[in-house]
């Protein structure tokens, strides 16, 4: 085989494939044979070595699975740590993410990720001279959304994985939409008077990928 792969076995009906970081997961059924394991994998070598030298990177809020995350744009070693206080550490390229139970860790995450993410939307609030509702929520395909009727910003909170500079632009692009709902050239106009450099950073923006949890 020209591939290579961690298998793994369960009690699933069938097989796929995943690409995480450069490695290949093969996900198996517990009496599938190898050699039709090594079969499947082959017929799929052109989408793997697709996906392995895909550029963009994978964001997800699977704290169970994941061993790495990313925050504020750098990768950590991702470890979670139950029966103790909660608490939120970084020690060199380590996160560390404490609670009582599982269930804990993953509510004061997504606390920890959404005081971050108010804190950048203060910021532009203060820059822009603007207020308004601003509220968080595990999107599976957005960074964000615009309620302008409601005078409301909902942010994903997977956002604060991503660098500080494209948090910005995010909420520069979501508060665009409370002048321009559509994504028309007034849109864009109204987008570059805040954020001059909107064409780069939507480009590089298009490098992180949402992962369905």
């Amino acid at each position: 085989m020209s591939v290579k792969y961690r298998l793994k076995r369960s009690a699933r009906k069938t097989m796929s494939i995943k690409v995480e970081n450069g490695q290949v997961f093969v996900f198996a059924p517990l009496i599938t044979p190898k050699f039709m394991i090594d079969d499947f994998v082959k017929k799929h070598e052109k989408w793997i070595e697709n996906k392995i030298n895909d550029p963009r990177i994978n964001v997800c809020f699977d704290l169970e699975k994941d061993k790495e995350i990313y925050f504020l744009g750098k990768k950590f070693n991702l470890y979670l740590i139950t029966g103790k206080k909660s608490e939120f550490l970084i020690r060199d390229n380590n996160l560390m993410l404490c609670g009582k139970s599982i269930r804990s860790i993953k509510t004061n995450y997504k606390k920890q990720l959404a005081a971050i993410l108010t804190q950048y939307v203060n910021e532009v609030k203060y820059e822009l001279g603007i207020e308004f509702k601003l509220d968080f929520k595990i999107y599976k395909s957005r960074w964000g959304c615009c309620y302008s009727k409601k005078n409301l910003i909902i942010l994903n909170y997977l956002l604060a994985c991503l660098p500080y500079e494209l948090i910005k632009y995010v909420i520069y692009h979501e508060i665009t939409h409370f002048k321009q709902g559509n994504h028309q050239r007034q849109f864009y106009q109204e987008l570059e008077k805040i954020c001059p450099n909107y064409k780069r950073l939507a480009k590089e923006l298009k490098n992180y990928t949402i992962v369905k949890e």
